[in-house]
């Protein structure tokens, strides 16, 4: 990220402090609008990397079954199988040790 950085103020670094900081400053400015413009087209209110990884979640768990058993704990199955899984939402805890 740095490198990033560095890379990105290479031309303000020679001049004087005071017009280094304010062209840094511009610089951002100018990233962040731009950042906000891609923000406001997106169709949903979600960050489009979040997105892409809930799309991901979900496609995992497919087949997945989850049946409340009580309290903070559920019971989960794949499909029509008999492998069975009790999970500890609170202690975060699995029975397949996960």
């Amino acid at each position: 990220m740095s490198e990033v950085f560095n890379a990105m103020i290479l031309d303000s670094r020679h001049k004087p402090i005071l017009t280094m900081l304010e062209e840094i400053r511009e610089m951002i400015m100018v990233r962040l609008q731009k950042k906000r413009d891609e923000i406001k087209k997106q169709p949903s209110h979600i960050c489009p990397r979040i997105q892409t990884k809930l799309d991901k979640s979900t496609n995992m768990t497919r087949g997945w079954e989850a049946i409340w058993a009580s309290g903070v704990e559920f019971g989960v199955k794949f499909g029509n199988t008999k492998v069975k899984f009790v999970i500890n939402l609170q202690q975060r805890t699995c029975l397949c040790r996960g």
